[in-house]
């Protein structure tokens, strides 16, 4: 019973991720009913350059977490600039063709840049595992799942408490 209790624990945490993962999705296609393509490699451009500055310069957790939001952002606005501004609102279709197309872009020079795909990015430096009785949970795990819950009440009160 304390292995069926551990491991859901686990894919919960583990689904808090999955759970930023589709609020960025939600929130790019309710707010803009557009469908970015391109939203996962983004996220991936992001975390490569955070794993790199880590793995090749010893970039500090930190600073590897804040090049991981920079990069994202900054291949963000290229996808917006080359996929959904030139089209307009009436050229749907035509815009997720075009994110599409920078998905591979994207995909393809990350690839070329980083040949080797098993990058480590840095742990957080909070301790070792979170202990309660027989269960253990991670802190990034643990960190996660906070922002997680913190990221969907944000959004949720946005949405629901403000005239955007």
């Amino acid at each position: 019973m304390v292995d069926l209790a551990q491991i859901t624990l686990d894919g919960l945490m583990t689904g808090s991720t999955y759970a930023l993962i589709a609020l960025g999705f939600a929130m790019i296609f309710g707010t803009m009913r557009r469908l970015n393509l391109a939203f996962g490699p983004i996220v991936m451009a992001g975390a490569y350059l955070g794993a790199f500055a880590f793995s090749r310069y010893g970039a500090g957790a930190a600073l590897a977490a804040m090049l991981t939001v920079g990069g994202a952002v900054v291949v963000g606005f290229y996808v917006e600039r080359l996929c959904f501004r030139p089209f307009g609102d009436e050229a749907r279709l035509a815009s997720m063709i075009a994110s599409f197309a920078i998905w591979m872009q994207i995909e393809e020079a990350l690839t070329l840049a980083m040949p080797s795909h098993t990058n480590a990015f840095p742990s957080l430096p909070l301790g070792g595992p979170l202990t309660f009785g027989p269960f253990y949970l991670r802190v990034e795990h643990a960190v996660g799942g906070l922002a997680a819950i913190m990221a969907a009440a944000g959004v949720w009160l946005l949405l629901t408490r403000t005239r955007f």
